[in-house]
């Protein structure tokens, strides 16, 4: 927990709930920002989050997100449990401005915004810089709590430790997972200490904070805090070169139908590729921050014999 409190982007003291994978990180970030404006603000009970949000599958996590039907269908028949309102992603490929439809919205019922600023599970679509910096911008000046969902993005993914570095965010709280353990189950929430719960009980888990998971993801941060720069740098060069779109080591390649895309992924597994879909017609390259030069080189003149 040291290490997180050290490391993460958030300028005031910290303080760290440890759990076991990134949707329970996500649901102790909204228990605590409902909790702390229940205390503070009642009035404040809607969250913000962009379409084509993944957030995870509990049902809190699950009630932000807006990427595929498939993931909501059927577990929120009597409404969702949380006052949810999507706004347009600014994505970086598009002139979407979520700032602008911020004028049908009740700022003074909001309590905070979950994004992610690379969606993964939506399509690895990226932010643009300047427009969701506007955003968060404004909507911080009224009071709205700002939580960047890192899980996927963080430990040096997007080319730096978080993502929130190179978009100069701020965060409140930040969720944490993924790679975060070295391949073992994780999650993390880091808070700004005056946003924590009041009272003893109010959240807690079984496994949180397992001595043996604690040991991995301590030298994971190790392991991230002392990459070779100059390899991981020729990585996101080589990377980005075969697949332009996304940031760091989180890019995509689009199809025009799904069928395209999953016999593009079978062609690649008979080769020894193995990939991922993201979205609904898009593959996502995601290897490791810390693959040899060599490897990557290798499985990239593999894909380019996919087509």
């Amino acid at each position: 927990m040291q290490k997180l409190r050290y490391v993460t982007p958030i300028n005031f003291g910290k303080k760290v709930f440890l759990s076991n994978s990134g949707t329970e990180a996500v649901e102790a970030a909204l228990k605590v920002v409902m909790d702390y404006h229940f205390r503070n603000d009642p009035k404040r009970t809607i969250v913000l989050v962009f379409r084509g949000a993944f957030h995870g599958r509990t049902l809190g996590a699950l009630a932000l997100n807006a990427s595929k039907e498939v993931h909501r269908r059927g577990f929120f028949q009597s409404g969702p449990p949380l006052k949810i309102i999507h706004l347009s992603f600014p994505d970086i490929n598009t002139d979407a401005d979520p700032l602008a439809e911020l004028k049908d919205v009740p700022l003074e019922k909001v309590a905070a915004i979950v994004f992610e600023i690379v969606q993964g599970e939506g399509g690895i679509n990226t932010a643009d810089p300047e427009r969701m910096a506007a955003l968060l911008n404004f909507l911080r000046s009224v009071g709205v709590l700002i939580v960047p969902d890192e899980i996927q993005t963080g430990m040096y993914r997007t080319g730096t430790l978080f993502a929130c570095e190179q978009y100069g965010i701020e965060p409140d709280i930040i969720c944490l997972g993924k790679s975060l353990g070295g391949g073992l189950p994780i999650g993390a929430t880091v808070i700004e200490e005056g946003l924590d719960f009041q009272e003893r009980g109010r959240h807690s888990n079984t496994f949180g904070g397992n001595p043996l998971i604690c040991v991995a993801a301590s030298q994971a941060i190790e392991v991230a805090l002392n990459l070779n720069k100059t390899k991981l740098e020729r990585n996101i060069r080589v990377l980005s070169e075969f697949a332009p779109e996304g940031l760091g080591m989180m890019r995509r390649k689009r199809f025009e139908s799904v069928e395209a895309r999953n016999a593009y992924m079978a062609k690649a597994l008979e080769k020894g590729v193995l990939l991922i879909g993201s979205g609904e017609k898009n593959v996502r390259f995601m290897p490791p921050v810390n693959i040899e030069n060599s490897l990557l080189s290798e499985a990239i003149d593999i894909l380019r014999t996919c087509d």
